[in-house]
């Protein structure tokens, strides 16, 4: 019984086109994140005077404080923004699928 449903979700051209357009979305801010955390990974490894370097003269807050930070927080923004793109938009495809099974 449930090997049938089970085919027909898989077989549904609909289905399909979820499934391509979640992969297409997973990938595109994964790999924007990775991008973001190799940049700084190399950045750390092959520039670390760079990191080091003061914000304002006569500060200790560095230029490596405030770009991790930057990354950290910009890899919450990228995660939320997919899950919010992810449920507003594929989630209505798939209750709408839902609906016709």
């Amino acid at each position: 019984m449930y090997e049938d449903i089970y085919e027909m979700i898989k077989t549904d051209t609909e289905f399909q086109t979820i499934i391509k357009r979640q992969q297409k979305l997973s990938f595109v801010f994964t790999s924007i994140i990775l991008a973001m955390f190799f940049s700084l990974f190399f950045t750390v490894v092959y520039a670390p005077s760079f990191f080091t370097t003061s914000l304002f003269q006569g500060n200790t807050s560095s230029f490596g404080a405030l770009i991790t930070f930057g990354v950290i927080l910009a890899s919450f923004i990228l995660a939320s923004l997919c899950m919010k793109r992810s449920n507003r938009k594929l989630d209505v495809l798939l209750n709408r699928l839902e609906e016709d099974i």
